[in-house]
């Protein structure tokens, strides 16, 4: 049986940092009046000094850390102080250099985490995974814990590069073939999925796909964003591993599963990649590849993620169509199954 724990709050709205304190209060009483050790990186609070202003204006003690560079010695570094000096609470605030080390100082450490992002880019906002820099400067994944809280102030993210929002989209809609990857993994090879981590996976496509949502630079729009992206990375904390959301796209070579921690820093690396994921995910759709790929029916405005998503994601349909058929041939993406052995219709037990 798999041991797992889930956030024990989760708020994605307008000026959600100003709710900082009632639900410390509610959630981790006595928390809120403790030392709390704020980890983030450089020229955000400058940037965001609003924000800042407002969270700090709720904190009864603390101190901010910036960090340099997301690396384990750094982390454990972290970590020391915050057994030594007494700190009752981390947060994270930023993106994942800020997150993945307060993520693991507060494992470490076994203090409540918080986390703050500041961008959705992927679904490691959630995941029990911290990748940091390890001997020789390279990226290792190490088990961490997920966060206590998530707390996602809309008007932050609609203010971060759009890049990164596009690749959290990209990132969600890309669990499709992961999940017909792993359904085929497991007829073929006499495995059992998971049935919680494949709702979960799965909800969070379709919750994406079909809602009424016309755009996601509105609050609407990235609270979607958002709770799929979460709903991903706790189906890979349930599953134990990463099939419910690394399938085809995201494995380095055919026939490799990549645990949680090896997975988390594939994406990392390939993160922007996911916008090109999105649309090979819809070419196995059997509703055909112009359903998955529009987010909506009718084309909208400049900006608007409506019409078809190749085109928002710069992806031309035929590039798109080859990284499918013949994915030897466009980078690292390969699939596990062959494409001519994927059916119309997987079921989802196997």
């Amino acid at each position: 049986m798999n041991n797992f724990s889930l956030p024990l709050f989760m708020q994605v709205k307008p000026d959600a940092l100003a709710e900082l304190k009632e639900n410390l209060h509610y959630y981790l009483p006595g928390e809120e009046s403790g030392k709390v050790l704020i980890l983030t990186t450089e020229g955000l609070l400058q940037r965001l000094q609003d924000k800042v202003v407002e969270m700090l204006s709720q904190l009864h003690e603390y101190k901010v850390v910036t960090v340099e560079k997301s690396s384990f010695d750094f982390a454990v570094m972290v970590a020391k102080k915050i057994s030594m000096e007494g700190f009752r609470l981390i947060i994270g605030f930023g993106g994942g250099t800020a997150l993945d080390t307060a993520k693991y100082a507060g494992f470490v450490s076994n203090i409540p985490y918080i986390a703050i992002p500041t961008a959705l880019s992927n679904d490691g906002v959630c995941s029990p995974v911290s990748v940091l820099l390890a001997k020789g400067g390279r990226s290792h994944s190490f088990t961490s814990k997920t966060p206590d809280g998530l707390l996602i102030d809309t008007d932050i993210i609609r203010n971060s590069p759009r890049l990164l929002m596009q690749a959290g989209v990209g990132d969600v809609i890309s669990n499709y073939t992961a999940l017909y990857d792993w359904t085929l993994d497991c007829r073929f090879n006499g495995r059992h999925t998971n049935d919680f981590a494949y709702m979960l996976s799965e909800r969070a496509v379709t919750a994406l796909l079909y809602s009424n949502v016309q755009n996601f630079d509105t609050p609407e729009g990235i609270q979607m964003l958002a709770q799929s992206l979460v709903m991903g990375g706790l189906a890979m904390q349930i599953a134990g591993n990463s099939r419910p959301c690394s399938g085809p796209s995201f494995l380095p070579r055919p026939g490799r599963t990549l645990q949680p921690r090896t997975a988390a820093r594939h994406r990392r690396r390939h993160r922007h990649h996911r916008r090109r994921y999105a649309a090979g995910a819809g070419l196995h759709h059997p509703r055909g590849p112009a359903q998955v790929l529009r987010h909506r029916p009718q084309p909208g405005p400049p900006g608007h993620y409506g019409g078809d998503v190749r085109q928002g994601l710069g992806l031309r349909q035929r590039r798109a169509q080859g990284a499918v058929h013949h994915p030897q041939h466009h980078g690292d993406d390969a699939q596990t199954v062959p494409d001519r052995e994927i059916p119309g219709n997987v079921p989802h037990h196997v």
